[in-house]
């Protein structure tokens, strides 16, 4: 069990990207603030896109001209090829995330290219990094199942994470697309992975479709992971996996971290009226357990 944890709070991006609705600038600054004030020192904010795929994210440069640089506080994007890496660069952003799938069939819905088209692409954003200022995260996407190809050969999987730090990215991230993980899988899977990638340098983010996630979380902290990503509300989903829900709440996680004796120094209550506030404004679900328990205490 590890001593600290990484939580980065992905709902600025992945937790409004893949809404119909386009929320305005002011209102993700406005969220952004809220966060800070809870104590989030790891945000990812932007995904640096083509604006016409996903308009969610068209206002990437200005949001991220407009961030509040408070110390201690580091902000990443999501970048798919060059031109994604040269705005997160433009940015001035702490870290850049690039993405792999187990599934080409994903990918090719997802980034029009195949396994081989993907790492060609990372190669590329990895000669980009400024003199290793910019951290860069590699994600591997259908860690579980593919919404199209099925269920997912795990020993990929693993072959994947390696591959990714050999090409020099600092750290990898195991993404449960869509939510298909389970407490005994999640000990499978990492398994196989932990006996290529050392924990330290392993990360986790879990989509709770099923209502897992959670679970998979404490599966993977007792392995010795301490880098999660979770969305405040458990907000989110992906546009390319059809029926896939929102990421693992980042109130239900701080609960679960502060029964294991870890302190991130995050508010989970201000956390958790800022998650209220957002889905109330848009009209959204509040998914999150912990979240809607801690507001019911606070009222």
């Amino acid at each position: 069990m590890p001593e600290t944890a990484i939580l980065t709070d992905v709902v600025v991006r992945d937790g409004l990207q893949a809404l119909k609705t386009v929320v305005p600038t002011q209102r993700k600054i406005e969220l952004v603030r809220a966060l800070i004030a809870a104590g989030c020192t790891r945000l990812e904010v932007a995904s640096f896109v083509n604006p016409k795929l996903v308009p969610t994210m068209a206002d990437a440069d200005e949001l991220c001209g407009q961030l509040p640089r408070a110390a201690g506080v580091q902000y990443g994007g999501v970048v798919l090829d060059s031109r994604g890496m040269d705005r997160l660069l433009e940015a001035d952003l702490d870290w850049g995330g690039v993405v792999i799938a187990a599934s080409d069939t994903f990918l090719e819905r997802n980034q029009r290219c195949d396994r081989a088209g993907a790492l060609a692409r990372i190669v590329e954003i990895e000669r980009m990094r400024r003199d290793g200022k910019t951290r860069i995260s590699g994600y591997v996407s259908c860690c579980f199942a593919c919404p199209y190809e099925g269920p997912t050969d795990f020993e990929v999987v693993a072959e994947l994470c390696d591959t990714l730090l050999q090409l020099g990215v600092d750290d990898v991230y195991l993404a449960d697309t869509n939510g298909h993980g389970t407490p005994p899988k999640t000990r499978e899977l990492l398994n196989r992975v932990l006996a290529r990638v050392p924990a330290d340098r392993l990360g986790c983010h879990f989509h709770d479709t099923h209502g897992q996630a959670i679970a998979n979380l404490d599966v993977a902290l007792l392995a010795g992971i301490r880098a999660v990503d979770a969305a405040t509300a458990g907000l989110g989903g992906c546009m390319f996996a059809p029926g896939a829900t929102g990421n693992v709440a980042s109130e239900d996680v701080l609960v679960l971290l502060a029964a294991h004796g870890i302190d991130t120094g995050i508010d989970a209550q201000r956390m958790a009226i800022a998650g209220q506030s957002l889905c109330d404004e848009l009209g959204l679900l509040n998914n999150s357990k912990s979240g809607q328990a801690l507001l019911a205490a606070y009222q």
